[in-house]
């Protein structure tokens, strides 16, 4: 029917045009005087405080009609909107190790690869930061190592060398070299892939490597990049269904996470956001992964969005692993660092322990006292604490006092 309607007119425009006589100029077009303009009528000059007026009341009216909706009239559509963005999303429950093993062509090659008093191993694993184990699994080879980069380095080359069939101390060392220079091309196809998953628009160079370097970081045995591509698919849907800017959205949850690929001091969050603006990124862009674990206030919904679907990923059935007796022993760990301090009276491990909140009484620990306890602490648990993440130390010197009337 549509259809039908959009031909009718074109056809009645189309005849009108066509059946039209032609016009002809006159041959001597007399001269018209020129039209006198009708004076302008001067603007009122309170034009501009009516239309505030009237933007005031419209904010009002709405603000209104807001607070009629109950709160869990609001809790049911926010959890009706994040289960369809979750089913979704289709991801893989599949968590990374930290050993990488390698089939040999024969057990003599475990012999080749010890060397002449174990030399060819000690270089090996000098060079690559990765231990060998060489165990009585036949025609196998285990690499070793918690740091994913490092284990792809260690794994390029010991293949190169396996295939070559020389182990000698030179070609260990062109072989790590050059493992190590095949790297940084994987990183830049690994980045644009992701950016060609989600179909973004041009990503920098630098940010294109640095996404690359999330494929060989984990958090919880979880694959940073794929966990960063799902908060992007997450951020998406969420932004499409409650009116949000979906690529804004989409752009932030891929590089919501980029920081934990860079050596920068500080959190996560923080850096990454620096790195972006640096490298010219949008500024709501930029917010949103400087927000997103609320280190500094959230201002748009594209950042409380990045946030949701972050915490949607990593809290889904399959995503993360962690050994529960690692767990305990790290928050008891933590705990104990803090209580051998001095003026403290009491601590809280929160936030899975990426937080540690100190109490110090008042009476002994001033304001200076506070800084250099808040500096030890962070310093004493670098040294003796393993840790996914940054830990944030906060030295609180709580004062009350009180009056009674008779």
């Amino acid at each position: 029917m549509a259809n039908s309607w959009v031909w009718l007119l074109a056809g009645g425009i189309a005849g009108a045009i066509l059946g039209r006589p032609k016009p002809q100029p006159p041959e001597d077009p007399p001269q018209q005087p020129a039209p006198e303009k009708p004076p302008e009528k001067p603007e009122d000059p309170r034009t501009p405080q009516i239309l505030e007026e009237l933007i005031q009341e419209i904010k009002i009216k709405n603000r209104e009609a807001l607070d009629q909706v109950s709160r869990k009239d609001w809790e049911e559509l926010a959890a009706r909107q994040i289960a369809q963005a979750m089913q979704r999303v289709v991801v893989h429950e599949v968590n990374q190790h930290s050993l990488s093993s390698l089939a040999l062509p024969s057990d003599d090659y475990k012999g080749r690869i010890i060397g002449k008093e174990g030399r060819n191993l000690r270089l090996f694993e000098s060079l690559t930061g990765v231990d060998i184990v060489i165990d009585d699994v036949p025609n196998s080879v285990t690499l070793s190592c918690f740091d994913p980069f490092r284990r792809e380095i260690a794994r390029l080359a010991m293949e190169r060398l396996i295939q070559d069939g020389r182990f000698q101390p030179q070609r260990i060392e062109e072989a790590v070299q050059r493992a190590k220079s095949e790297m940084t091309g994987q990183l830049q196809e690994k980045g644009r892939q992701a950016v060609s998953n989600l179909k973004l628009k041009k990503v920098h160079p630098q940010l294109t490597e640095a996404l690359g370097r999330l494929a060989f970081r984990t958090s919880y045995r979880q694959n940073v990049l794929e966990h960063s591509q799902e908060v992007a698919h997450l951020c998406a849907h969420l932004a499409a269904e409650l009116g949000g800017d979906v690529e804004v959205a989409k752009r932030a949850g891929l590089l919501h996470d980029i920081g934990k690929g860079l050596t920068d001091p500080g959190p996560h969050a923080v850096t990454g956001a620096a790195l972006c603006r640096r490298l010219g990124e949008n500024d709501k862009v930029c917010h949103a992964v400087e927000a997103h674990h609320e280190d500094v206030p959230q201002t748009t919904l594209e950042a409380t969005l990045v946030q949701v679907a972050d915490a949607i990923s990593a809290a889904r059935p399959g995503a993360r692993r962690e050994n529960t007796q690692d767990y305990l022993q790290r928050m008891e760990t933590l705990e104990n660092l803090a209580r051998k301090l001095p003026h403290v009276t009491d601590c809280q491990v929160i936030q899975a322990g990426r937080e540690i909140r100190v109490f110090v009484r008042p009476e002994t620990a001033d304001d200076e006292e506070c800084m250099k306890l808040a500096s030890q602490l962070a310093d004493d648990i670098g040294t003796a604490v393993t840790r996914p993440g940054p830990v944030r130390v906060t030295v609180l010197r709580p004062f009350q006092t009180s009056a009674q009337v008779e």
